[in-house]
């Protein structure tokens, strides 16, 4: 009994520690999904939440861009932006992100879906499902000039109704993971997604929504671009 309580006890602590984060609510729908595929004898749920991915940035991270306000990033494990504070005694032992300068991708000949699914101006892309058109993307090539390890945007879903959007990011052919429209709130929030050094040159960025229910959803992605993190 007094296991049984204590196990109680440390599962309210992780909810109050974790259910502010923006990849809590997702893996609490697909843990709920899983126990109940196994209670119907169904257990492929149950080894896709051990396979679960979603957008996230880098825990405990020092962001040393050009940008000197403070600002934190709404993620999984918040990012701050310090300007040039130097790293406290805390925080020798932190992630520093290095961001590079902003892309803009309407210089950038992007192509995308048909059927008026995707725009893009100066600074920013819109990506919008309809009826006709259940899935909308949009692919640029960037040419970067040094060594990189992450990718970096501001998404906002904007959607005229609720809706159940899938957004994906891709690096080259790499799926960096996705964000829920379900899940993700109501305001933009700053991404960031990792993945194992990549050299200097042309690569490709896409972006993709999915609308999975009968509403039409859009997200409006802006501030993109790359950087290098070290330890």
């Amino acid at each position: 009994m007094k296991d049984l309580l204590i196990l109680i006890l440390l599962c309210v602590v992780l909810y109050q520690v974790a259910s502010d984060k923006p990849w809590w609510q997702p893996l609490k729908h697909n843990t709920v999904e899983a126990v109940q595929g196994l209670v119907s004898g169904d257990a492929s749920k149950f080894k896709e939440l051990f396979s679960f991915k979603t957008l996230e940035s880098f825990p405990e991270a020092v962001d040393t861009s050009e940008n000197d306000s403070l600002s934190t990033s709404a993620s999984a494990g918040a990012s701050q932006a310090v300007g040039a504070t130097s790293p406290t005694a805390n925080q020798q032992s932190a992630v520093v992100m290095k961001d590079g300068p902003t892309i803009d991708p309407s210089a950038l000949s992007p192509t995308g879906s048909t059927g008026g699914t995707y725009s893009v101006s100066p600074g920013s892309i819109i990506l919008q499902t309809n009826t006709e058109n259940p899935k909308a993307w949009v692919s640029f090539n960037v040419n970067v000039a040094s060594e990189f390890n992450y990718i970096y945007f501001e998404l906002d879903f904007t959607s005229p109704t609720p809706a159940q959007g899938l957004f994906n990011t891709y690096m080259d052919v790499q799926d960096l993971g996705y964000m829920d429209e379900r899940f993700f709130g109501t305001s933009a929030k700053r991404q960031t997604a990792g993945f194992p050094i990549t050299q200097p040159g042309t690569h490709t960025i896409t972006f993709r929504l999915d609308q999975s229910g009968p509403s039409p959803s859009s997200v409006t992605v802006k501030n993109i671009g790359t950087g290098m993190f070290t330890e």
